[in-house]
């Protein structure tokens, strides 16, 4: 994909492209426009890389790249469908526990919960379209022209093969069309619309059924519970003697989830957690009259020295790096 300025827009006709270079977390929590998702870091150093969005004769296509471990949770989008395709990884990917390779699809159906792991960089690609679009795109596909097919929780793994050409053939004619946008016709855009969204079809060669019954989906789902618990308690530190209560689960089996879904134990994960949360405060223009210390103590940091450590660990610069640049920023 060819770097482009991080405002740099091109619009011919019903084709418009838009490269953004990635320089935080924050900036890869829309992976897809409109996606309503929590993405933290849980790999020290400084994530970077790039997401470009393209709508191509009204369809909207997102490839990307990023350079360090995330974990994505939440809504992909409330109104449209979203297909994603994982194009490249550094190390384990999976969605939902399933391990992916590259040339794998899943679902995202509207409104659906979206749960996946990176646990290195990865490059992705995604389309999203209403109901409309996908059952006409999809009209003389048989199962695929259900809604239904849709709207579940799959994983379509293709032969290593086809699945390593497909995602290769995508990401080509992204880096085309994002060099290239400026010459294309609305006839051009919607062949090249069509095309993108066939390399996902053809990919649907065999589906992967979903396994409720597995220990690595027993592991994600109590993992999963973790989360949806520090959700509702917001910005509380949380201790594992209470996760342990809630979820009625032992230490043990709390640790082993965590090893088999994130490859890190609950203790790191939630001093990961509890500082993606600091970070977000610190750029939050609501933390002004907050020092660094205090944030820390708020959420259960109480050697502000061992904090800052672990901080710069995980994002590459200390905690008042941050703030100043939030504050450079307004």
């Amino acid at each position: 994909m060819r770097a482009a300025s991080p405002n740099g827009m091109r619009r011919p006709g019903s084709t418009l492209i838009q490269t953004k270079l990635i320089h935080d977390i924050e900036d890869v929590r829309q992976p897809v426009k409109g996606a309503e998702l929590t993405v933290s870091q849980i790999q020290g150093g400084r994530l970077t890389g790039s997401v470009t969005h393209g709508i191509l004769d009204g369809i909207s296509v997102t490839v990307g790249r990023f350079s360090k471990a995330v974990r994505s949770q939440g809504i992909m989008s409330r109104d449209r469908h979203v297909i994603g395709m994982l194009l490249g990884r550094d190390d384990a990917v999976s969605y939902w526990s399933f391990d992916m390779r590259p040339g794998d699809v899943v679902f995202d159906g509207v409104g659906t919960a979206h749960d996946a792991i990176y646990k290195g960089g990865a490059r992705f690609a995604g389309i999203a379209l209403s109901s409309a679009e996908l059952t006409g795109l999809m009209a003389g596909e048989a199962a695929m022209a259900d809604l239904d097919f849709w709207q579940r929780r799959t994983q379509i793994r293709p032969e290593a093969a086809l699945g390593a050409a497909v995602s290769s053939r995508f990401s080509a004619v992204v880096r085309r069309l994002d060099e290239h946008a400026a010459g294309l016709s609305p006839a051009g855009s919607a062949f090249w619309m069509r095309a993108l969204v066939e390399a996902f079809v053809s990919s649907a060669s065999g589906g992967v059924p979903w396994d409720g019954n597995s220990s690595p989906v027993r592991s994600a789902l109590i993992v999963r519970k973790v989360d949806d618990f520090l959700w509702e308690h917001g910005n509380a530190p949380v201790h594992i003697s209470e996760l342990c209560q809630a979820l009625d689960v032992s230490r043990r089996t709390l640790h082993r989830a965590f090893d088999e879904t994130l490859g890190i134990g609950p203790v790191t994960y939630l001093r990961r957690q509890r500082l993606n949360q600091v970070r977000r405060a610190l750029l939050d223009g609501g933390s002004a009259t907050r020092s660094v210390t205090e944030l820390a103590l708020n959420f259960g940091f109480d050697d502000v020295g061992r904090f800052a450590g672990y901080y710069r660990q995980l994002f590459g610069e200390l905690p008042s790096a941050t703030m100043r640049r939030r504050k450079a920023s307004r």
